[in-house]
């Protein structure tokens, strides 16, 4: 079978393009959040006491910093089970490949070719659409 050819933009290079981009995004939130957290230290801990609202603008800004921080982390963590979940489903579609290679399978000798035809390249473009041209994608 044929190797597939390259996609930019398929399901798996989205994902991974995300995550990357998340990297660069946790570092910066937690270096405002750093930032923040030694802001509110200092204006707290300051020898005379701030206004109200400086200190409470501090806060918010602190913890503004914490909930996009949180953030980042969530979206993360499901994009990470997405992969899980697509790595999974690039399985099944490579079994179920592998089944309809081989004739003398009961599943693969009850179809018509017209059947076959279908699934082959329905499963094919499936493929194609969720790992592109990632190393290995051979059907």
């Amino acid at each position: 079978m044929n190797q597939l050819q390259p996609t930019s933009d398929s399901r798996m290079a989205q994902i991974h393009a995300r995550l990357e981009a998340l990297t660069t995004e946790r570092a910066d939130a937690s270096t405002d959040l750093a930032r923040a957290a030694t802001a509110v230290t200092d204006l707290l801990t300051a020898r005379g006491r701030p206004p109200r609202e400086v200190r409470r603008r501090v806060q918010r800004d602190r913890d503004r910093a914490k909930t996009h921080l949180v953030a980042i982390e969530t979206e993360g963590r499901q994009l990470q089970a997405d992969l899980a979940a697509l790595h999974a489903r690039v399985a099944a579609i490579r079994a179920e490949l592998a089944q309809l290679s081989r004739r003398d399978d009961p599943v693969t000798a009850g179809l018509t070719i017209a059947q076959y035809s279908e699934r082959f390249f329905a499963l094919q473009r499936e493929l194609r659409d969720l790992v592109g041209g990632e190393p290995g994608a051979v059907a």
